[in-house]
């Protein structure tokens, strides 16, 4: 899991948004390599990147809402639908 590219970035949000395992992998992106300024892999740092914990908990709890709505939504969409046909079909009865 990575950001190097739009690819690897969409199938790890979307990896994050399943909620499963997520400190894991906030926790391996904290301790993240830095690349210095020659170039060279200084390996990883020990909470070196603390913005992306920030980053990753914003987008979980807001991508976890928008999950819980969607999913009320459907769930209430399917109940209208389901209500109506039924009323439906007691008034040409």
């Amino acid at each position: 899991m990575n950001f190097d590219n739009i690819f690897n970035s969409i199938i790890t949000l979307f990896i994050l948004s399943t909620q499963e395992g997520w400190p894991n992998y906030i926790f391996d992106f904290v301790d993240a390599n830095r690349i210095s300024v020659d170039g060279e892999n200084q390996g990883p740092e020990k909470d070196s990147n603390r913005l992306f914990m920030l980053y990753f908990l914003v987008f979980i709890f807001i991508g976890g809402m928008l999950m819980i709505n969607l999913f009320i939504g459907v769930v209430q969409l399917n109940y209208h639908l389901a209500d109506k046909a039924a009323k439906s079909k007691f008034l040409t009865e």
